[in-house]
């Protein structure tokens, strides 16, 4: 067996028209064959043929890979490769190349630059075809392309060997070749495809949902100043939210503490409970992030958190944080829950909650639910909200099964009357909705976040904390609620 490589140019033609049976003209799955090189070598050797070369179109990967399956196949082989290139007349031409050195540095570049000329032709091509109502089809849609990107550009960046799908409009429809369709039957089609299996078209009364506003002119800060204060995060079992809140707070100017709960053993726990309770008398803000404690069931979302903090060392030190140091508490998701079956929202205080209570239950739709919302701040009572504006609308990411506040109506209008209700669930027209698609757990009056009577202590079900550069980019919207900066510039001025 040989393998023809780096010949010069007569050595080339002698071998090319020797007698040998062969075949120099091969396409194989790297270009627009169907074979990978091993199938096709092995085909052609079946054959009887004697001489073989791979010649892909614009790349040597299928002949590299057929070079090192012929050595091992017993046939000889010569490298080969088809490049597709344009005349001076603008003619496409396909020239056959033979013998030449992969790794050569000349050869690669000329590779990439003809790649690159043939990928801004298809583009020009394939705009022309797409407003003619050819190029793109069903083929190219709906098969696979492993490891492909789709990019949404705001510019006319030339991406090198992409294609061009088309343009996006502000209208929701779908034109090719001059016939538009209307996306929302389209959306209707995909999203209620399992319906029957998925129920989650929830129907709800068509009754209209309040939106409340208390305007808070108070500008409070702290009795003494803090340069930067510090937020203690408890981690309990099924916590998974510690990170980003940790983050929210370092950005904002605070130091972070993350502190693990550990509940292996009796005496774990007991450990725990006398190191947290120090580390709460050294902090001005207590934070009990997200995530899925006791299985975020009913009674297990909360149970092991609220139990933990009715230990009367860690009830005394939440007590005179928030009674007599002017400190915060807050809570997001499984925090939320926690906070709300302590009574420290609305109460703002530890106490034996009773059926009267406010409590969060399952979602009206039964099983969790995991999306960005909008939702609408009601009120901007205390030192959680300075940087924000009653009525605006943020957008929020939601994951939780156990979302849905249940309170009796007469108690949620105190609650509004006094500024207490903090965010509303929202549609698209800003409106506070029961409709699932704006109120993902069916709330009543689509209540998502709570405050205490002074507004140092908010939970909330929307997770806030899940903030940063780049994010959520194909979601327009603001998401930061300012927070964690409103909480850290409160102890900045006594």
């Amino acid at each position: 067996m040989k393998h023809y490589k780096e010949y010069d140019k007569q050595s080339i033609r002698a071998i090319i028209e020797s007698g040998l049976k062969r075949d120099l003209h091969m396409h194989t799955c790297y270009s627009d064959g169907e074979l990978t090189p091993e199938e096709i070598i092995d085909l052609r050797m079946g054959e009887g043929y004697e001489l073989l070369a791979i010649t892909d179109h614009d790349g040597d990967e299928g002949s590299r890979v057929g070079a090192d399956y012929a050595d091992k196949a017993g046939i000889s082989y010569i490298s080969g490769i088809e490049l597709d290139s344009v005349d001076k007349l603008g003619k496409d031409i396909h020239i056959l190349g033979y013998g030449f050195d992969y790794d050569y540095d000349g050869f690669q570049k000329v590779l990439w630059e003809i790649r690159h000329e043939r990928a801004k032709r298809n583009d020009k091509l394939m705009l022309a075809l797409n407003e003619m109502g050819y190029g793109i089809t069903l083929d190219d849609i709906f098969s696979y392309k492993y490891g492909s990107f789709v990019l949404e550009l705001s510019d006319d960046t030339d991406v090198p060997g992409a294609t061009l799908l088309g343009t996006t409009t502000d209208s929701y429809e779908l034109t090719l070749g001059g016939e538009t369709i209307d996306a929302n039957p389209l959306s209707g089609l995909y999203e209620d495809k399992l319906e029957s299996v998925f129920h989650c078209n929830i129907e709800t009364e068509n009754t209209e949902v309040p939106t409340f506003d208390y305007v808070s002119t108070e500008d409070e800060y702290a009795k003494i100043s803090v340069a930067r204060p510090k937020a203690l995060i408890p981690v309990f079992p099924g916590t998974n939210c510690e990170y980003d809140t940790a983050k929210a707070f370092e950005r904002a100017g605070a130091d972070a503490e993350v502190y693990v709960i550990n509940n292996l053993t009796a005496s774990d726990i007991e450990r725990s409970v006398t190191e947290f309770a120090a580390k709460a008398q050294e902090s001005q803000i207590i934070f009990i992030p997200g995530g899925f404690s006791g299985g975020d069931e009913p009674d297990g979302s909360g149970k092991f958190i609220t139990a933990f903090f009715r230990n009367p060392e860690i009830k005394d030190k939440v007590t005179d944080l928030l009674d007599d140091r002017g400190g915060l508490v807050g809570g997001i998701c499984n925090g939320f829950q926690a906070l709300i079956k302590l009574g420290l929202v609305p109460y703002g205080k530890i106490i034996d909650t009773d059926a009267d209570c406010p409590t969060l239950t399952f979602n009206t739709i039964n099983r969790h639910q995991s999306e960005i919302v909008r939702v609408r701040l009601d009120s901007n009572k205390g030192p959680w909200l300075k940087f924000a504006n009653v009525g605006d609308i943020y957008n929020v990411p939601i994951s939780h099964g156990e979302g849905r506040i249940l309170a009796s109506e007469e108690l949620l209008l105190k609650l509004a009357e006094n500024g207490q209700i903090l965010t509303q669930y929202v549609d698209l027209e800003g409106r506070p909705t029961m409709d699932i698609a704006g109120n993902p757990n069916g709330s009543v009056f689509a209540v998502e976040g709570l405050l205490s009577p002074n507004g140092h202590v908010f939970g909330k079900m929307g997770h806030s904390e899940r903030i940063g550069a780049n994010l959520y980019k194909n979601v327009p919207g603001e998401y930061d609620m300012k927070l964690f900066e409103s909480a850290v510039a409160y102890f900045k001025k006594g």
